[in-house]
Parts: C-alpha cells; sequence; structure tokens
C-alpha cells in the first residue's frame, strides 16, 4: 500500500511526532494545539516557521515527561534498595563502580533505567 507525498514525513516530521511520542501526547492533543495556533489540523501544511515553533512546544513537554519519569525512577531504585536492607551510601559506592557517578540526581532518564535494571539484579539474587 502507497501513501500520497503529503501524508508522508521528512526527517523534521519524524523528529516531531518522536518527540510527540516523548511527551505521551496523543494525535488528537497535537491537532488541537496545531488548531488552536495556526488554524491548520496536519504537520506537512505548517510552514517551516510554524514547524519550528511546534518543535520547541513539544520539546519542552517532552523534557518535562522525561523528568517526570526520573524522579518516579529515582523514587523505584531507592525503594527496592532500602526495602533490601541497603542504605543509600551503599548505592552511591556500587553505582561509582558501575560507572555512574554517585548521584541519582545526576543521571538522565536512560542512565536511571540502567540503574534500575542493577538494582533489581542485585536485589533478587539475595
Amino acid at each position: 500500500m502507497s501513501y500520497s507525498t503529503e501524508s508522508q514525513f521528512d526527517k523534521q516530521g519524524k523528529y516531531f511526532w518522536w518527540l510527540v511520542n516523548e511527551a505521551e501526547w496523543s494525535a488528537g492533543q497535537v491537532e488541537m494545539l496545531m488548531l488552536k495556533k495556526f488554524s491548520k489540523s496536519h504537520w506537512n501544511i505548517l510552514s517551516v516557521k510554524e514547524r519550528s515553533q511546534m518543535i520547541n512546544i513539544l520539546k519542552v513537554y517532552a523534557e518535562k515527561n522525561n523528568n517526570e519519569k526520573a524522579k518516579k525512577y529515582r523514587r523505584l531504585i531507592m525503594s527496592i534498595w532500602s526495602n533490601h536492607g541497603y542504605n543509600k551510601d551503599e548505592l552511591h559506592d556500587y553505582m561509582t563502580a558501575w560507572g555512574f557517578g554517585d548521584s541519582l540526581r545526576a543521571l538522565a532518564l536512560p542512565k536511571l533505567l540502567e540503574v534500575h535494571k542493577y538494582v533489581k539484579i542485585i536485589c533478587s539474587e539475595e
């Protein structure tokens, strides 16, 4: 099945929809924002300037969403760790040995996911 060129996205459009996923927005939310801001309902009919504005808006929401996820993972990691009888200093020692530094707060979401994986392994091997 072949789609018309009007319905396909360029690199910038694919990046925009990746940001939409990172922000955990629905297509309906995106359409409402486009309609409200530009009176247009599809990415491909936005001007270059409008596209740039939409990307900048979604970057903020994606970052906010990732920061919220990171907070949840920090709490989850500490919960698992402390529920298995370890203290935060021991976690920081392990994190340093694993190459993550000694602060959960300094880690972005991808690194927190890795630390979470290691913590689950250590705590399941008791």
